[in-house]
């Protein structure tokens, strides 16, 4: 699995699997650079041997504060039970829907 590519599919699964979780939690407008910038530090960090600091990722991802992409990243942990591995059948089916389609 290529590294690159693979934080950005595994960032979409978790996002996926957030909205299964609760429908009272839906991604928007107001809401998704901070749920996809959350996600893909969770798969960087779960994906990469070597990482960044969170206030580089804040930074980077246009998050004012690195006190709130912790605080995000702990509740999105939360909500997926500390479940970040992707499996590979998942991984090619939205490998397939979204980098290759």
């Amino acid at each position: 699995v290529d590294t690159c590519s693979g934080v950005f599919i595994n960032a979409l699964v978790y996002l996926d699997r957030l909205q299964d979780f609760d429908e009272l939690l839906k991604i928007n407008s107001f809401n998704v650079h901070r749920l996809f910038m959350t996600a893909v530090v969770l798969a960087v960090k779960f994906l990469d041997d070597q990482v960044y600091s969170n206030k580089h990722y804040a930074t980077v991802g246009g998050i004012s504060n690195v006190h709130e992409l912790n605080q995000l990243e702990l509740i999105m942990l939360k909500i997926l039970g500390f479940r970040l591995h992707v499996d590979l059948p998942t991984h090619r089916k939205y490998k397939g829907e979204h980098l290759e389609g």
